[in-house]
């Protein structure tokens, strides 16, 4: 993803993906990947997201702990009858008593990320060693937990609080009470939904054995019931003329980039347990409503899911297909889940649900403001509408209602890109200097791209090579130091044409305006790509490079 300069979102250097990615945030649950070790090294970001993620789990862990201990302790005293074993309830209460404390001290665990003293090591290290056995989730967070035992700079990194302690704010569409029940919630109907399935099948004798159990019986099934709840979002947004940009479904994802589909698959994303689609709009008529049919689209399939998982089972007993009762019980089961979950408007770790996000959209308001923006951004990379022919006010109200988010630096880039389409010099530059106050060099960008694309609309609106440069060899080093690629990056090679055109090396500058004008060849002639077109062309004409003039006027570019 790429193209916001937030320093905690994504880059910018291609910001026609990142627009792709993310202008439908239509999330089910899911749970974040997870960086290689040297990413953690490197990277603070990745710290903070692990030790988010090891919170969340331990909460999680804990939670369902001790509901299920106060219910094998309630259940221990219905034991007490002639036939049933000696010390029966005695070791049922007593094991529900454990279960209780081990989610106690998980909970504890969880709370010692935050809030430190000198108790918490010992808390998260035994925790970490008993969240261990619960493979692959609590595996994951165990060794996570002992890293941070062990690791001065991991405890550096504190946890994404924002994420896991939200703290509601007007128009959002969550609310501190729903926010500390939907944990709880989730997991009573996750717990209920899967008992009633379990009942269900011992009441009509089918096989406790079935052709498919444990874990691999319920990772198929949540990603049968992620990719219907997804493709609900993705065939709503159809309808309601959306074009399909990516797809994620556990390890596997499709994206659309630069206008070819290309299929992924993350070995890490097979602890992923959930998805996402996005969606760029055709038009921008009614633009809210569709969006707001769009995230409807979602909890509609989920709930048409369980229907007819349910009309399934019913069939199942006495069929040839009875050893596979439980895939139709556990894909209803974790649909039934997922429809009404999904419709309580909170916030979790991958966004908010889609409840909120509908709150949102009917309510109106800043947040409203804020997604309608980024979709009608979108409508540039898949039609003819130039950036110059978006709605300026929609966009600042976008701006403003996406101050201090991952959205603002985006949203920043976004003006500046119109306003050099409209030919406002003197205000795409202002700017182009928000942007730099919040990322003042080059390795404080997120990524490559963003640095690059900095550089490039340094030297355009500066008219030499001054910091431009500076910022373009700052972006070459990142790219080394994180052992990447810069060849196949367009952004990179305009931000070259104009940084050598500037400093009047006229070889270079045209070697890279030829790498730099094959690239964008190589993507689809809508309205964004033929800005990016025209603004190469205008570089490599060189009548723009000012290398002695330092005032900006309308007129000097």
């Amino acid at each position: 993803m790429s193209a916001s300069c937030e320093p905690d979102g994504p880059g910018l250097s291609q910001q026609k993906t990142w627009i792709s990615d993310n202008l439908s945030p239509t999330q089910s649950n899911y749970f974040r990947g997870f960086p290689t070790r040297r990413e953690i090294v490197a990277d603070v970001r990745h710290m903070r997201s692990l030790v988010s993620y090891a919170r969340s789990v331990f909460w999680t862990v804990g939670l369902v702990d001790v509901l299920l201990g106060v219910y094998l302790a309630i259940r221990s005293f219905g034991t007490h009858s002639p036939k049933a074993r000696p010390h029966a309830a005695e070791f049922m209460l007593a094991i529900g008593l454990a279960t209780v404390a081990l989610g106690v001290l998980s909970c504890f665990a969880a709370m010692a990320f935050r809030h430190r003293n000198r108790f918490s090591k010992p808390l998260i290290a035994m925790n970490s060693l008993v969240t261990l056995l619960l493979f692959p989730f609590g595996t994951v967070a165990g060794g996570v937990g002992l890293y941070w035992c062990f690791s001065p700079k991991m405890r550096e990194a504190e946890p994404l609080v924002e994420d896991f302690e939200h703290q509601p704010r007007p128009g959002d569409g969550t609310h501190r009470w729903t926010q500390k029940a939907a944990p709880v919630l989730g997991i009573v109907i996750w717990l209920g939904s899967f008992a009633g399935a379990a009942w269900w099948g011992r009441a009509h004798g089918l096989p406790t054995r079935a052709a498919i159990n444990g874990l691999p019986l319920l990772f198929l099934c949540e990603w049968i019931a992620v990719f219907l709840h997804e493709l609900g979002h993705a065939v709503a947004g159809w309808a309601s003329d959306m074009q399909l940009a990516s797809f994620l479904v556990g390890p596997f994802l499709a994206q659309k980039r630069a206008g070819r589909w290309k299929f992924e698959f993350r070995l890490a994303g097979l602890l992923n347990t959930g998805g996402a689609v996005a969606t760029v709009p055709l038009h921008l008529k009614r633009l809210r409503g569709r969006m707001a049919f769009e995230v409807a689209g979602g909890p509609i399939a989920s709930l048409v899911t369980a229907a007819v998982a349910f009309l399934v089972l019913l069939m199942m007993p006495g069929s040839a297909y009875a050893a596979w009762w439980k895939v139709p019980a556990v894909v209803g089961a974790i649909s039934a889940g997922a429809t009404v979950l999904n419709l309580i408007p909170f916030r979790f770790a991958a966004g908010v649900s889609d409840g909120a996000l509908l709150v949102q959209l009917f309510r109106g308001g800043q947040f409203a403001d804020l997604r309608a923006a980024m979709k009608m951004v979108g409508s540039t990379t898949v039609t003819s509408t130039r950036p110059r022919d978006l709605n300026s006010q929609a966009l600042a109200d976008g701006l403003r209602a996406g101050a201090g988010t991952p959205e603002e630096g985006t949203l920043q880039i976004i003006q500046l890109i119109c306003a050099l389409d409209r030919g406002e010099l003197v205000q795409a530059r202002k700017h182009l200097e928000a942007s730099l106050e919040r990322i003042p060099a080059p390795e404080k960008a997120p990524n490559v791209g963003c640095a690059a694309e900095l550089a490039f609309y340094m030297a355009y609106l500066d008219g030499d090579a001054g910091r431009a440069g500076e910022w373009l060899r700052g972006a070459e080093e990142l790219a080394a130091a994180r052992k990447l690629t810069l060849a196949k990056d367009s952004d990179y090679w305009r931000a070259l044409t104009a940084v050598r055109e500037a400093e009047g090396q006229r070889g270079q500058a045209e070697a890279a305006y030829q790498q730099a004008n094959q690239l964008l060849g190589k993507k689809p002639t809508t309205g964004l790509y033929q800005f990016e077109r025209e603004l190469l062309e205008t570089v490599h004409k060189g009548g723009w490079v000012r290398r002695q003039d330092g005032a900006l006027s309308e007129a000097s570019i």
